[in-house]
């Protein structure tokens, strides 16, 4: 019977500081209670206990980008460089735009995708492109010097995502970003098939040389 006794005393001590412990961790770290406001690295909850919250600082995500000047403080700076003639170029324009983050220079996008399938030829004049791959597109613009350049080439992927990255969307409309770009980059596992960036969305995919068409822009360096 005192046994007994004692065990209930027992239980009955150990449920009461359980108790009074789990109510005071409840108490001092705001279980069950909305985060209604930050203050430095202190949380505080909805009856504004205030909580330890993490040893990093809080952090502001953006959502999305656009090219209407909101999300633009990652970006590089753009400066225009003097156009080149377009002449029978097969670019949509003449302009020049020098990335001063990597120090590219970018020409305009090709006029249409279908300047840039899987056909490797060139005028003889070295103006006019006839099909044209898009390697033979940029080594169109050498031929002429376009800009005053002759060092003009087809960009790699990561040149391409980079150029993204830095915002080249948020260029003029004369530039011609709205599409997809081959690179000179090709898969690991299948050497037909090079990548392709979009340069206003951002996304990478792979398409077969020889039966797909996509836009080309080139690139070269100081």
């Amino acid at each position: 019977m005192i046994k007994r006794i004692t065990l209930i005393i027992i239980i009955v001590v150990f449920g009461f500081v359980v108790y009074n412990r789990l109510n005071s961790f409840k108490t001092e770290w705001g279980i069950n209670k909305d985060v209604v406001e930050t203050d430095g690295l202190r949380l505080k909850g909805g009856d504004m206990t205030v909580f330890n919250a993490s040893p990093y600082n809080f952090q502001s995500f953006q959502a999305q980008d656009d090219n209407l000047g909101t999300y633009k403080n990652e970006e590089s700076v753009w400066t225009n460089q003097p156009d080149g003639i377009v002449g029978k170029t097969g670019l949509s324009s003449g302009r020049i735009k020098k990335d001063e983050r990597t120090g590219l220079w970018w020409s305009a996008s090709s006029l249409s995708n279908t300047i840039t399938n899987n056909l490797d030829v060139v005028e003889t004049d070295g103006l006019r492109l006839k099909g044209g791959d898009a390697i033979a597109f940029c080594d169109g613009l050498n031929t002429v010097a376009f800009g005053g350049k002759t060092d003009w080439y087809l960009p790699t992927q990561k040149e391409l995502m980079q150029a993204y990255i830095d915002g080249i969307y948020s260029q003029d409309p004369e530039f011609g970003t709205m599409n997809a770009f081959w690179a000179s980059t090709v898969l690991s596992t299948d050497l037909k098939t090079p990548w392709c960036v979009h340069l206003a969305w951002g996304f990478v995919f792979p398409r077969d040389k020889f039966i797909s068409d996509y836009f080309v822009r080139c690139v070269r360096r100081d």
